[in-house]
């Protein structure tokens, strides 16, 4: 089964997430601490057993309104395990509609760009 790690501290957010994962049949292994997160990839970079890795890394990057996300995006990367695990950031930064331009990095060379349309579903 497919497994997608989510870095995430909004409740609202992983909950609803991980029901749709779920629907979709995909496995979540999820982190609403940066240092929770952290502590994993040392793991796994260490060789212990911990079940699955992930295909999908989907990182936060505010935490508690203090931009920490990143971190786990800066250690994935310096994973020699998981370094070419393709991420996706997500934020909400921003109460009103706007314009949200989302970038998905496949690898270091290439990345593939996409904005929401302004007036678009929040």
């Amino acid at each position: 089964m497919t497994t997608w790690m989510i870095v995430e501290d909004d409740p609202n957010l992983y909950e609803l997430m991980c029901e749709a994962f779920e629907r979709w049949e995909i496995e979540t292994l999820l982190f609403v601490e940066v240092e929770e997160a952290l502590e994993w990839i040392d793991l796994v970079d260490q060789g212990h057993n911990v079940g699955e890795l992930p295909e999908l890394a989907m990182l936060d990057l505010l935490f508690h309104r203090v931009k920490l996300g990143h971190l786990v995006g800066q250690r994935l990367r310096a994973s020699p395990v998981l370094n070419r695990l393709p991420i996706v950031i997500m934020s909400r930064i921003a109460k009103r509609r706007q314009s949200v331009k989302i970038t998905v990095r496949r690898s270091s060379r290439t990345t593939i760009s996409a904005s929401r349309c302004p007036g678009g579903a929040s």
